[in-house]
């Protein structure tokens, strides 16, 4: 991922009218940002397994854990709404212009001001929601019998703290990622998992999902305080600051309402989608979120941290009016993200079932919910090249002060998302939801890079060559994997030896055919890495 992030950055730093010199501090600055995140997210990622694991031997596909993940969709999306993807999104750009612009101190006052306002309107709505809960929560989820209502509000109303803490450690995470460091942000969302690992092995066998909620908040508070102390040795201090006329507070504000219509939408998605999920047998819900979280791994292990990582230098080269930069670096982070996912999806889809059951298949975890997730799995998969190309794409237009563009473009998928999931759950049952997710990601994608292409030539001839040989490149995958996972089950070794076969074979063939095709994000990844084995 280094090696990745350096290949970006170096393109991200070339200016037709800039010095050489120029090159170094940002290829750097990516490299380094995506070291760190990458070993955050796979971190992350992996203990955010084995939270799951422990979960799913515990209480398996059952009609209790379908109550817990959806209590868990009304906080999450409070979270979301109020601190969530469209606060950081607005913060990074403008925290970013502080620092270059302003005076020293300029943007730990903006930061205090606006941990404030999240502070006061995170609390505000959680507290609402603690009030409204019996009524709101029962009308959402009305598929669930009464004793699941009933569990359903007492989970809802505790994990309602949980936006108060990750709102206010929202605001330290994009600080601290303005000043460049990146460490203990990425280490915030480990320790989050790790109290929930907590809370399902002490605190579950006696409380039930509502020990797994108690760790939910104290995860929650966790990720903010670890992150904290960092921050304050940057310079941020807490500040009695409110003033609703600032001007950085009113562009935070003018970049961040657009966007909040569209994580509405997708909160409202995902709201509705579960709802129709609970009116299916009890598990089915539960098998989707495990679905989506295998999906995760490669997404957010790849995509989102070169993105997160790019962002701040997108940033950068449209403060500084580097058209040509930007586009560069956008048309690098495109293409080597679809150079990891495209293989990455093939391989979920083609070997769902067994990778499921290696990781799942424990204590009350059976076959027959292997194969639920695994079905929903198969067609999640198909829209990671979709739901990666998003990842930097809609980063693309925040760097440039848009979001209004990337708002209407995440409305318009969702509402598609939506309406396709009324009309395939009847059919489908849980892989409709899932098959609707999938077909909206590939088309806001396409929308996004559609438009951007018309500002900036991002959809240049190179990378699509470069993706036509991924795609080749994927086909081999798939051609192989599919009899080589048969060999191996024919010769009766365990489940998680076709796996680590199966994948080692497939990921081989990749491999190979992208070395024969001269694939541009493999030459340069074996590049980086035969320079740093030489150093």
């Amino acid at each position: 991922m280094i090696a990745i992030a350096r290949r970006v950055a170096r393109h991200a730093a070339t200016r037709p009218s800039a010095s050489s010199e120029a090159t170094p501090p940002a290829a750097g600055r990516i490299a380094g940002a995506a070291a760190i995140l990458l070993g955050g997210f796979v971190a992350s990622r992996l203990v955010g397994v084995l939270r799951d694991v422990i979960i799913s031997a515990r209480f398996g596909t059952s009609g209790e854990l379908d109550v817990y993940y959806a209590a868990f969709r009304i906080p999450d999306a409070i979270f979301t709404l109020v601190a969530g993807g469209a606060l950081g999104s607005s913060l990074i750009p403008v925290f970013a212009e502080y620092l270059a612009t302003r005076r020293p101190g300029a943007v730990e006052r903006l930061a205090s001001a606006v941990f404030n306002i999240i502070a006061i309107a995170a609390t505000a709505a959680a507290l609402a929601g603690i009030v409204l809960a019996p009524r709101l929560a029962p009308a959402l989820f009305a598929g669930f019998d009464e004793l699941q209502r009933a569990r359903l509000v007492a989970l809802v109303r505790l994990m309602l703290l949980q936006p108060i803490f990750f709102g206010m450690g929202e605001v330290i995470t994009r600080y601290l990622n303005v000043r460049q460091h990146f460490f203990y942000p990425a280490l915030a969302p480990v320790v989050y998992n790790l109290f929930i690992i907590g809370g399902a092995l002490f605190l579950a066998p006696s409380l039930g999902t509502l020990g797994l909620a108690l760790g939910v908040v104290s995860g929650a508070l966790a990720y903010f305080l670890v992150q904290l102390p960092r921050a304050v040795s940057f310079g941020f201090r807490w500040q009695p600051v409110l003033d609703l006329g600032d001007a950085g507070l009113r562009e935070v504000a003018r970049l961040m309402l657009p966007r909040l219509l569209s994580q509405g939408a997708v909160q409202l998605a995902f709201i509705i989608t579960a709802r129709l999920a609970s009116f299916l047998p009890p598990g089915r819900y539960t098998a989707l979120n495990y679905a989506w979280v295998i999906m995760m791994l490669p997404l957010g292990t790849f995509a989102m941290s070169l993105a997160n990582a790019a962002f701040p230098t997108l940033a950068e080269q449209d403060a500084r009016g580097d058209r040509a930069g930007f586009a560069t670096t956008t048309q690098r982070a495109l293409s080597t993200i679809l150079f990891l996912m495209v293989p990455s999806a093939l391989g979920l889809a083609t070997l769902g079932r067994p990778i499921v059951q290696t990781i799942y298949q424990h204590g009350h975890f059976t076959l027959e919910s292997s194969v639920l997730t695994a079905q929903a799995l198969a067609i999640y998969a198909l829209g990671l090249p979709g739901h990666g190309a998003i990842e930097i794409l809609t980063r693309a237009f925040f760097a440039q002060h848009d979001t209004r563009t990337p708002v209407a473009v995440g409305v318009g998928a969702m509402a598609l998302n939506v309406g396709l999931a009324l009309v395939l759950v009847g059919p489908l049952g849980h892989a409709g939801i899932a098959l609707a997710m999938t077909a909206s990601a590939l088309a806001e994608a396409l929308a996004l890079a559609v438009l951007l292409h018309r500002r900036v030539p991002v959809l240049a001839a190179g990378l699509y060559r470069a993706v036509g040989r991924t795609i080749v490149a994927g086909a081999a995958l798939a051609a192989i994997t599919l009899p080589t996972l048969d060999a191996l089950r024919l010769a009766g070794l365990p489940v998680a030896i076709q796996t680590a076969g199966a994948c080692l074979a497939g990921g081989a063939s990749f491999l190979g055919v992208a070395s024969l095709l001269r694939s541009p994000d493999l030459d340069a990844m074996l590049a980086q890495v035969r320079a740093r084995l030489g150093r």
